[in-house]
C-alpha cells in the first residue's frame, strides 16, 4: 500500500503573499482618498479637497517603497501593481485637479467657461487666471 503524502502549506510563503496583497490594499486607498477629494469638491469645500489630496499623496509616496521591500512582484506576479498605481495617479493627479479648477472657477477664459449673457466679467481680458498672487486683484 502506498504511503499517503500530505503537503503542509508553507506559512511564510502564504504570509508574504497576504502582505503583497495589503500592499496592494493599500496602494487602493489612494483611489479612495481621491475619490473623496472630489466629493469635496462637488460640496464647494476646497480646503476639505486639497486635505484628501494630501492623503492621497502620503499614499502614493510610501507605497512605491512598501511595495519594494515587500518583494510585491516576486510574491504577486500576476497583477501589475504599476497599472493600478498609473491609473490611480491619474485619477488623483490629473482628474480631480482638472475638475477642481474648473468647479471652483479658478481659471476662466473666452470658448472654456463663458460667462452667462448680460454678466460683466470683473477681469480684463489679457489675464485668464483669477488666481494671482497680486494684493490688488480683488
Amino acid at each position: 500500500m502506498a504511503k499517503r503524502v500530505i503537503k503542509k502549506p508553507n506559512i511564510d510563503l502564504e504570509v508574504k503573499k497576504g502582505i503583497a496583497w495589503a500592499v496592494h490594499a493599500f496602494t487602493t486607498c489612494g483611489i479612495v482618498a481621491g475619490f473623496l477629494a472630489l466629493v469635496e469638491v462637488l460640496n464647494n469645500d476646497p480646503v476639505k479637497a486639497f486635505m484628501w489630496l494630501g492623503i492621497a499623496l502620503f499614499v502614493d509616496g510610501i507605497d512605491g517603497s512598501l511595495a519594494r521591500r515587500a518583494r510585491v512582484r516576486e510574491y504577486t506576479p500576476n497583477f501589475d501593481g504599476g497599472s493600478l498605481d498609473y491609473v490611480i495617479d491619474f485619477f488623483t493627479y490629473v482628474a480631480v485637479p482638472a475638475v477642481m479648477v474648473y468647479w471652483f472657477e479658478w481659471c476662466r477664459w473666452n470658448g472654456f467657461s463663458p460667462e452667462p449673457p448680460g454678466a460683466s466679467s470683473r477681469r480684463p481680458p489679457s489675464w485668464p487666471c483669477r488666481a494671482t498672487l497680486s494684493p490688488m486683484s480683488a
